[in-house]
Parts: C-alpha cells; structure tokens; sequence
C-alpha cells in the first residue's frame, strides 16, 4: 500500500490512514513529522495490490471510493485532531430546594491522515460539576476516554495547541455514600425512636 507503515514494534502492516497499530496499541508520529526522522515507523515500499481472497459465503465487498477507517466506536480509546463545533452548556437538574449543576462541553474532534486530510470526526463529551481549562474552535487537542453511545466520554483532554490540561471535576464517590448513608441512619432514627 503506498503511505502504509510496519510498526516497529510488532511487525504488523497498517493502512496510511491509521493513527495507532491494529495489534500492539503503538502511535504514528505526530503529524507534519517525516517518515525519514521517525525510527519506529519504517516505511513499506509501494507494492501492487493483491485483492484478497474472498470466502464463498462472504458478502462481496464494495471497493468504489475512497478508503476511511470504521467509525464505529467502542470501549476505550484515545483522538488527537482539531477540536470543531464547540459547545458549552450548563445542565441543572433536581427540584426546587435542591438542585445540582452540571458543565458539559460537547466538541467533535477532526481526525486526520499522515497527509492531513480530515478522515472523520469524533464526537467528545466532557460532563462535572466544575470545568477546569479552555477548549476553543480549531485548537488541536489529545482526549482518551470511555466510549459509550458512540460519543468519547473524557474526564480530561490535553490541549496541545495551549500546552494546557482541560479536566471537568464530579462530586467523590465517597461524599455520595456518607450522604446516602447518613440519609439512611437519619431515617432509622425516625422511624424507629422518634415514632414511639
């Protein structure tokens, strides 16, 4: 394939659209970096393409336009490209004598090819009761997280345009069990002396 890489690491052959290695988990070289000053990203010289060989109960395969990577989403994972879109938003929920706040800040990360190309977008989710840092339109950005519902759920992103770390705090686990569990003896004592 023109533009594929071997990854040093395991030998395995990836596409040039490929951000990470299918098989150990190893990243490209930042964009812009050449092939030439990267020791771990041997290039493959170009080769004529062998269709591979299709099983009888295969579906056949639709090879018209252009090549882009799976954008199903799933687990963990980890995006570096422009931020686009960027919306922040503040969310309150609860009733009248008490209400909780929540920050959330949606943005679509534009992935792109070791050419530049944009390849496809990923939507990013940060959600807390605080946000710390700034993530402006087209600031170049780093984000791992949990995937759930096809959106990147992060907790905190680095900002490579800004040098900065964006992090959204949430309330400690630990505070909602002592509230829960404070509710709790609150209710025994209730019930249990207070209604003799």
């Amino acid at each position: 394939m023109d533009g594929a890489w071997k990854c040093n690491y395991c030998g395995t052959v990836a596409p040039p659209d490929a951000q990470q290695c299918s098989c150990c988990g190893a990243w490209i070289p930042p964009y812009g970096e050449d092939d030439d000053q990267s020791p771990q990203r041997p290039r493959i010289p170009q080769r004529p393409l062998v269709p591979p060989r299709r099983f009888e109960d295969e579906p056949p395969r639709h090879t018209d336009g252009p090549t882009l990577p799976v954008g199903t989403l799933q687990g963990k994972g980890t995006v570096e490209g422009a931020a686009r879109n960027v919306q922040l938003r503040t969310e309150v929920s609860g009733n009248s004598s008490n209400t909780t706040t929540t920050i959330v800040c949606n943005f679509c990360v534009e992935v792109r090819n070791r050419e530049g190309r944009p390849v496809r977008l990923v939507p990013v989710e940060m959600r807390g009761h605080s946000f710390e840092g700034a993530v402006n339109e087209g600031d170049w950005v780093r984000a791992q997280g949990q995937v759930k519902r096809g959106t990147l759920r992060v907790k905190r992103l680095h900002n490579l345009t800004t040098g900065a770390e964006v992090s959204t705090r949430s309330t400690p686990v630990a505070v909602i069990i002592v509230a829960v569990l404070l509710f709790a003896g609150w209710m025994v004592y209730v019930i249990g002396f207070a209604g003799r």
